[in-house]
């Protein structure tokens, strides 16, 4: 089970980064990079201090910055800034999750993405984000390991990082991670789902999440056509992330007042594990105050080596 869950980590982690790339004319195999993205990277650290939020006292010793990047401004929600509150606890969630699985990220020449990696045991409780850890001694004795080549791809498109997953070998590459070397029947299910809206929104349907066909259709067109992501270099930090208007269609109420996000939490809570679950309420606080969200980005907050 802890393998399956680490894969869909690397999975979404290397879905903030990959994409297909339409520039293998070129004799070497090498992509266009006018912007310089080739290259490793290592996460942004963790790092605390006082939050200025609205209230009468900022709020002392909280995450600012750390592995995940998320930036959300709610100025006209009360009685504070909802939004900035919120963000540090997901920044201080992912912030001590992300570096005990992952440690690199790399760009290649080539398109590819691969990863170091680590499938050891995750420490983590909700009681960290009271005193935040040490994140070097989470991570020491873990074993690194490198992922395949051909599991995602990258390019730049426009000024964006364009991104798309090999979704049938992660598929492949998962299942033969778990001991199991016949991969034929999952693979041939995901790849029926994500062909189909229809298909994938009956199926949801079913299972009580009525999703508008704006988000099945869009979330379709990431997973088999990409992604532009965008890109911003600040203080030696490059941060990779979808945006407010992105993300628009997920989080904002829908004709019954429920955003698509909600009713696939509903469905999909059950997936999480238990020590995790505190982790859905804090979700469900995006589509909450997205009325009143100025801005929003979540991704990754990187730092090339």
């Amino acid at each position: 089970m802890k393998r399956k869950f680490l894969w869909i980590a690397l999975a979404v982690t290397m879905g903030i980064f990959s994409a297909c790339s339409d520039d293998d004319d070129d004799n070497d195999n090498r992509i266009a990079d006018p912007y310089g993205w080739v290259g490793s990277y290592g996460l942004g650290e963790l790092s605390v201090g006082d939050l200025d939020y609205g209230a009468p006292n900022p709020r002392p010793n909280v995450p600012l910055s750390g592995a995940f990047h998320i930036d959300w401004d709610t100025p006209d929600a009360t009685p504070y800034n909802m939004g900035k509150m919120n963000a540090v606890t997901f920044r201080g969630i992912l912030g001590i999750i992300l570096p005990q699985v992952l440690n690199t990220v790399t760009l290649g020449e080539d398109g590819n993405i691969t990863a170091s990696y680590s499938s050891d045991a995750i420490t983590f409780d909700m009681s960290m984000l009271n005193q935040i850890p040490s994140i070097d001694e989470l991570i020491t004795g873990k074993v690194w390991l490198q992922s395949p080549k051909d599991l995602a791809y990258w390019s730049e498109q426009s000024g964006k990082l364009k991104v798309k997953l090999n979704v049938d070998a992660i598929i492949k590459q998962a299942v033969e991670d778990s001991g199991n070397s016949d991969n034929s029947e999952i693979g041939n299910l995901v790849s029926s789902l994500l062909g189909d809206a229809d298909q994938l929104k009956g199926i949801l349907a079913a299972l009580g999440a009525n999703v508008s066909d704006l988000t099945i259709n869009t979330l379709l067109d990431w997973v088999k056509n990409g992604v532009a992501l965008n890109v911003k270099t600040e203080n030696g930090h490059t941060y990779i992330y979808l945006d407010k208007e992105q993300l628009d269609m997920l989080f904002k109420a829908g004709e019954n007042g429920t955003s698509d996000f909600s009713k696939l939490m509903t469905v999909f809570s059950s997936f999480i594990p238990q020590e995790y679950a505190t982790i859905v309420t804090f979700l469900n606080m995006i589509p909450r105050y997205w009325d009143v969200t100025e801005t929003f980005s979540i991704g990754l907050d990187l730092v090339k080596q």
